[in-house]
C-alpha cells in the first residue's frame, strides 16, 4: 500500500512538471514578445466570404421550362453561367447559357425540354470568384421526359 501511494505521489509531482513534458521551464519563453507585422503584400489572403446561388426549375406552361434563381450577396448586373448535361449518369457538363442578373441579383432564362421519352437533362448555375467572394455553385436540378 505504501508503494502504491508513494508511486502516485511521485507520478503527480514529476509527471506534471514542464521538464517531464520536454519543454524547459523558462520564464522568458512564456512572456509574449512583440512580432513585426509583415507587409500587406506578404500577408496570407484573408478569409473569402461565401457567395450563395439558388436555382429553381419551373414549368409555367406545358413543355416550357424556366430556370430562375438568386445570386447573393452583391452580385447585381453580373454573369451567371448555366451548365447542362444530357443523360442520367452523365456528369460531363457543358456551358448552356450565360445570363445577366438584374439589379437585385436575380436571373431567369428558358431552358430546353428533353427531346426523347425517358431522357434526363440536368442543370446547375455557377458564378465565378469576384472580389472578396469565392465562386459558388447551385444544386443540380433535372427534367425527365415521360411522354
Amino acid at each position: 500500500m505504501k508503494r502504491l501511494i508513494s508511486g502516485l505521489v511521485a507520478t503527480a509531482v514529476i509527471g506534471f512538471t514542464p521538464v517531464a513534458l520536454g519543454a524547459p521551464a523558462v520564464a522568458a519563453e512564456v512572456v509574449p514578445q512583440a512580432v513585426e507585422q509583415p507587409a500587406a503584400a506578404e500577408r496570407a489572403p484573408s478569409f473569402e466570404a461565401k457567395r450563395k446561388v439558388s436555382m429553381y426549375l419551373n414549368e409555367p406552361r406545358a413543355n416550357r421550362f424556366v430556370v430562375s434563381g438568386l445570386a447573393k450577396p452583391n452580385y447585381k448586373n453580373s454573369t451567371v453561367i448555366i451548365k447542362r448535361a444530357v443523360g442520367e449518369n452523365n456528369n460531363n457538363y457543358k456551358i448552356f447559357k450565360k445570363v445577366k442578373t438584374n439589379g437585385q441579383g436575380k436571373y431567369r432564362t428558358n431552358v430546353s425540354n428533353p427531346s426523347r421519352v425517358g431522357q434526363v437533362v440536368k442543370y446547375f448555375a455557377l458564378v465565378k470568384k469576384r472580389g472578396d467572394y469565392s465562386a459558388a455553385r447551385s444544386s443540380v436540378r433535372g427534367i425527365r421526359r415521360i411522354s
